[in-house]
């Protein structure tokens, strides 16, 4: 889902984002020839064109111009007049030619017993990468494609991988029309994470140049852990990122009544608009490593608003490569990189000293943590004003799209059990705009009470219940203690009912 100010974090490892689904198609219908035959937009034939297929259940990873994943794909060549033939698929498919003169797509539907696929020609994407005001020398570049990925529709995911020369320049060539960003891969634990990532957008034809890095300021930091938890700590354990504050998404009337897969394709189309496109543009993503003392160094961060988002997992369990332990604390910053002459500077921006927030959820039968905050109405709202009741406490936002869908399953629990003298329901908001939370209860119905917590950044009450994503939902009982912790969508309302007395 889009989130509101955090920007996206870029995948962590290469790998899984190179990964594809690869399942068995259907069966049971008989194989009919696909024949066809490659050529150019003068309609010369294309001898020696890879032809592949990417069927619904198993896409097609195209690297550096040609199709390297799955292992087992179906690829023909095309012989001196340009012919090529194989099996139909009984699935939908896409079908792509890969030619030096250029490539072409073309759906399932478009191909028949005897296809002509007319070649467009390919883009180039060139530039320089430097850090810290000096080239990236022989390393490592990406293009990387934006994707928004149909899971109806077969997908072919067009990557280049290639490392810059010593004055850190670097050409692609046989690059697919498309939006793509180039973005330099850093090593982080046992895999690679992309990090200052520009956005590129490659016409049929056209040659793009493009600079990776070597503008902004460095910014520096130290994120200070408590004494009882410095033992558990490796930093190579970290998902960590600066990341460019983004302007809401005008979110349409009703967005709140679709269902999560109408709301996840009306946010897919949203971003290929132009206003979604612009909004990509401005997205910034830098990778922060943080070292053995704590301390950090980011180069190339240019003017402008962002978070640093700091979350520090535990050892991932013997045997479960790509996976993270508990989460054992989170930094959360928001800071601004005010303007540079000439766009750069070399005096770091000192963040200071960030102290790790400790994520410890309240087991069950655990007292909860106490709380005492100010409400819409001008009053205050306290858990210890509730003893005697069960209380049902929810962090949420407005501002996030996930817990505006989660309105409804507390809408339905409030319905069926807000009438109960032993029972109350209480949020804790963490929108910084207390007239955004305010127009939104009034629009929507919410009239159980809402606690004000402000910006995230500004309150521990999360941390203390260890929330780290939103919304979350606890029920507390009426001696105080928790009953269930950290509930959802549809699991609210049974928890709610197992464990109130009967009326």
């Amino acid at each position: 889902m889009i989130t509101r100010n955090t920007g996206r974090l870029w995948p962590t490892l290469l790998s899984a984002v190179l990964l594809l689904p690869v399942c068995a198609g259907a069966t049971g219908e008989p194989a009919v020839p696909v024949r066809g035959r490659v050529a150019d937009s003068e309609d010369r034939p294309l001898a020696g064109a890879k032809v592949a297929v990417a069927a619904l259940s198993q896409g097609l990873v195209v690297l550096n111009g040609s199709v390297v994943m799955p292992g087992d794909a179906v690829v023909a060549e095309t012989s001196a007049d340009g012919r090529f033939a194989f099996d139909r698929p009984t699935e939908p498919f896409l079908l792509v030619a890969l030619h030096d003169v250029g490539y072409v797509e073309a759906a399932s539907q478009e191909v028949g017993a005897s296809a002509i696929l007319r070649v467009q020609p390919w883009g180039q994407v060139q530039g320089t990468v430097n850090v810290g005001g000096r080239p990236w020398g022989r390393k490592g570049i990406l293009l990387v494609p934006e994707e928004f990925r149909d899971p109806d529709s077969p997908t072919i995911l067009y990557y280049h991988r290639g490392r810059t020369d010593a004055e850190g320049r670097f050409a692609f060539a046989r690059v697919a029309p498309g939006e793509y960003r180039a973005t330099r891969p850093d090593a982080i634990g046992d895999g690679t994470a992309h990090t200052h990532g520009v956005f590129v957008e490659v016409a049929p034809g056209q040659t793009v140049t493009v600079a990776v890095g070597g503008v902004g300021r460095p910014v520096v930091g130290r994120v200070i852990v408590p004494p009882q938890a410095r033992r558990q700590i490796d930093w190579t354990n970290a998902n960590a990122g600066i990341n460019s504050q983004l302007p809401d998404v005008p979110l349409p009337e009703g967005f709140d009544e679709m269902t999560p897969g109408q709301q996840a394709d009306w946010e897919a189309e949203w971003l290929r608009s132009e206003q979604g496109r612009a909004w990509r543009r401005a997205e910034r993503h830098h990778l922060v490593l943080v070292r053995a003392d704590g301390t950090f160094r980011v180069e190339d961060v240019a003017a402008g608003g962002y978070e640093l988002e700091v979350d520090l997992y535990g050892s991932p369990p013997a045997g479960t490569p790509f996976t993270r332990g508990e989460l054992i604390g989170c930094v959360s910053h928001a800071f601004e990189v005010p303007q540079m002459p000439g766009g750069r500077s070399d005096e770091p921006l000192d963040l200071g000293a960030l102290p790790l927030r400790l994520r410890r959820e309240p087991a069950t039968g655990e007292p909860a943590p106490e709380f005492e905050v100010g409400t819409l109405a001008g009053g205050r709202l306290s858990l210890a004003d509730r003893r005697g009741k069960f209380v049902l406490v929810t962090f949420w936002a407005t501002w996030w799209t996930a817990c505006r869908a989660e309105a409804r399953h507390l809408a339905a629990v409030h319905e069926a059990f807000g009438g109960r003298d032993d029972f109350v329901m209480v949020g804790l908001s963490l929108d910084p705009d207390a007239e955004a939370l305010q127009a939104y209860a009034a629009e929507k119905g919410v009239t159980w009470p809402q606690g004000l917590l402000g910006d995230w950044s500004a309150t521990d009450l999360p941390d203390a219940y260890g929330v780290h994503r939103i919304p979350a939902s606890f029920l507390i009982g009426p001696d105080g203690r928790v009953i269930a912790g950290d509930l959802r969508a549809t699991a609210i309302k049974p928890a709610v009912a197992a464990a109130l007395p009967p009326d």
